[in-house]
């Protein structure tokens, strides 16, 4: 009887401890924050494990030429990854990250942060209340875009879309406080956006000024009211961007000036109802679809939709959200007519007209990330419906009560099924490290401390990796983010309607000489204008050519070969700036693989066509053999040359870098084989420098930091001007107010 007291007595103090646990630490646990945190662990699952994730577009997420985006010496704005350019500040932040974290670490928590604050975001929009902006949070965050953007390695999109409801709420509550704190929101998110993606900002803008618009319209005194705030969020967004956002306008045009029209159907979403149910991803073929695994997927979709529509119009029944609910509902229009036009056979020719005469908008030939608009509307009407349903509650019975929270259960969960594969992706990515003979590589050339470039072979911009243990084994090639050299590599889309859309003079040149095949004896040589000292070969799909290609070289040496990669030394010399005494001038690059090859490349320059050179020794006689100067790496934009004895100077630049801006003592010069600066040798020494920097980047920078401080200012002026409003358990409009 004793046992039995002393067990009953302790079974009463455990349950007393757990019940007092749970009373102070559930407030705690069972937070918005936590769940949604549980929610990106749920997403990753499996993939949290030791190990990267490599997937399609993963090594071109995030713009990894931080040194050449801050200096301004990148061509990113015209080259093909501009999409992605702006995101530099993002990569840096990553890399710091990187150096007391392993990288991989680093990776899945970036990765956590993003599903995160898609639910965060969504959650806190305005005008939301209860279990609903649960529903927000979950639709918003696990959907069939996020799904195909995360599964296909785009984590750029993912993180643009992530802030928009950020954004979002904060240019309506600007808008209907009108309080400046709001505008320093609104202009810090959509910087952030930027750095993430051009693309994602362009899309939170068109959403932002169809609110502006409708609320104007139809809420009489707001434009008066919001002027103030709106033009204060416009010019602090301004400049803090502006620093980047010239480099774009310089550009003019860019690699869009590339793109053929074919490529606006190839790469358009289709079908439109594929559109309306947030799939159609061009390249969604290779990745397992909802309708593979759930049959019925339409009714879950149709579930979705029902709720936004009747969200739509419970809020347009609601006199003081009535702009809202048009605001978004057009944005939704616009989302559609975007994403699915270029694809529908009955609006293509209005779309090819746009793409032939206005440039820019080729950038989204991509049209399916106009439907991250979609989801955006879709989570938010949708959330709306249900606190509409659940609002009148207090006036039924207990188990119409019932009824509605089963209902409000049931519409968490659809979500939920409706995206399934994006919970470990199914099982199609896996984590994985680099190849112990790609690291040994890269030890190797990290060894050299010379300064110089690094050719990568097979020249294709997506490889198939047979070491790569997703279930589908092509990737972008990501020697350019995994070498600590600057390489020199593939940027050819390869598609079936396009081969590229890249404008590199480099590129040019090295397709130039591999299109000539067997008949390349001397690679070496003809690579040494490049600075190009070892080439790497990745044993990916399809290298077999590429290899009989290098062991065929005679001034190519290997060095080291493992099963998955090899790596050649350059037998030439190479240096970042050679003098030459000669100039010759050859036709086109056809003309100088004919006749100019033959010979040591490095021993002339080469002008392209009429190309020009200020000189006043062209042509006279030469003076015995230039002596290899001696270059110094200053900065990136200045480098000291000294000892150069011959009459021109060779620089050799990286791939995707300004080639036209560089001045040698202030001169500027010509471009051998229209891709490397070249100048008269006035002297034995003297700088080369690149002059952009300071009076077109420098300037830009100084008044980004003016307007940092401007924005501090600010914020911290009106901290108590209002009360803050953004918190989402503040009581908002609620649903049914002036009908």
């Amino acid at each position: 009887m004793a046992n039995k007291a002393r067990t009953s007595s302790l079974t009463s103090f455990l349950r007393g401890f757990v019940a007092r646990t749970i009373r102070r630490l559930g407030p705690v646990l069972v937070t918005p924050s936590t769940l949604f945190l549980l929610l990106a662990l749920a997403i990753l699952g499996p993939l949290l494990g030791r190990g990267h994730i490599l997937a399609l577009d993963s090594p071109l997420a995030l713009n990894w030429d931080v040194s050449g985006y801050f200096w301004g010496v990148s061509d990113g704005p015209e080259s093909v990854f501009a999409a992605t350019y702006s995101s530099a500040p993002i990569t840096a932040v990553f890399k710091g990250a990187g150096v007391v974290l392993p990288s991989w670490v680093a990776q899945k928590l970036l990765l956590l942060l993003l599903f995160w604050l898609c639910a965060m975001g969504a959650f806190r929009l305005p005008h939301l209340q209860g279990k609903a902006r649960y529903y927000a949070a979950l639709l918003y965050t696990v959907n069939p875009f996020t799904y195909v953007r995360f599964v296909s390695g785009q984590w750029g999109v993912l993180g643009a879309y992530a802030l928009t409801p950020f954004a979002v709420a904060a240019f309506i509550q600007l808008l209907e406080e009108g309080w400046p704190r709001h505008a320093v929101k609104t202009a810090l998110l959509l910087t952030l956006i930027g750095f993430f993606q051009v693309h994602g900002l362009v899309i939170v803008l068109l959403i932002l000024v169809a609110i502006y618009l409708c609320r104007v319209a139809m809420v009489r005194g707001a434009f008066r009211q919001s002027l103030p705030a709106v033009l204060l969020a416009t010019a602090l967004f301004l400049g803090l961007n502006l620093f980047w956002m010239v480099r774009y306008l310089a550009a003019a045009g860019g690699a869009v000036k590339a793109m053929p029209v074919v490529e606006m159907s190839y790469f358009a979403a289709s079908p439109p109802f594929s559109v309306l149910s947030l799939r159609g991803f061009w390249l969604s073929g290779p990745y397992v679809d909802t309708s593979q695994i759930i049959p019925v997927w339409w009714l879950l979709f149709g579930a979705l939709l029902l709720l936004a529509v009747q969200g739509g119009l419970r809020m347009a029944s609601t006199t003081r959200l009535r702009w809202l609910a048009l605001a978004l509902v057009a944005s939704a229009l616009v989302g559609v007519v975007l994403a699915a036009g270029p694809g529908w056979a009955a609006t293509q020719p209005a779309f090819r007209t746009l793409w032939e005469h206005f440039a820019p908008y080729r950038a989204f030939r991509d049209s399916h990330k106009f439907v991250a608009i979609l989801a955006l509307t879709y989570a938010y009407l949708g959330a709306f419906a249900l606190q509409s349903l659940a609002a009148p509650t207090l006036n039924l019975t207990n188990g119409a009560r019932r009824a509605v929270g089963a209902v409000t259960a049931l519409a968490l969960l659809v979500p939920v099924i409706y995206a399934l594969p994006m919970f470990g992706t199914w099982g199609q990515l896996k984590t994985t490290e680099y190849p112990t003979d790609w690291q040994e590589a890269r030890k190797m050339l990290d060894n050299d401390s010379s300064d110089f470039n690094v050719l990568v072979l097979p020249w294709h911009m997506y490889l198939d990796f047979p070491w790569l243990p997703n279930r589908w084994k092509r990737m972008a090639n990501p020697a350019p983010s995994y070498f600590s050299q600057p390489t020199i590599s593939g940027d050819n889309l390869e598609t079936a309607v396009s081969r590229t859309n890249s404008q590199d003079p480099v590129s040019e040149y090295v397709e130039s000489v591999l299109a000539r095949g067997g008949s390349v004896t001397n690679l070496g040589s003809l690579m040494a204008p490049l600075n190009a000292k070892y080439v790497v070969l990745l044993k990916s799909g399809g290298y077999e050519e590429s290899y009989r290609l290098l062991v065929a070289q005679r001034d190519l040496q290997p060095i080291f070969e493992g099963e998955t990669i090899a790596l050649f030394r350059n037998l030439i010399p190479t240096a970042r700036a050679y003098a030459v005494n000669d100039v010759v001038r050859v036709a086109d690059l056809e003309d100088f693989l004919t006749s100019g090859s033959t010979g040591n490349p490095i021993e002339h320059a080469y002008l392209l066509g009429r190309a020009g050179v200020p000189t006043s020794q062209e042509g006279q006689p030469a003076a015995g053999s230039p002596r290899p100067p001696l270059v110094s790496r200053r900065s990136p934009i200045s480098y000291r040359v000294v000892g150069a004895n011959g009459r021109y100077l060779v620089f050799t630049l990286p791939q995707h870098t300004a080639r036209e801006r560089w001045r040698y003592e202030g001169q500027s010069g010509a471009l051998n084989l229209g891709m490397m600066p070249t100048f008269e040798l006035g002297a034995a020494e003297g700088a080369i420098t690149f002059p952009r920097f300071y009076y077109l980047v420098l300037p830009t920078y100084i008044l980004g930091v003016a307007t940092v401080i401007v924005t501090g200012v600010v914020y911290w002026r009106f901290r108590t001007t209002s009360a803050d409003t953004s918190d989402p358990e503040r009581k908002r409009t609620a649903p049914g107010d002036d009908v």
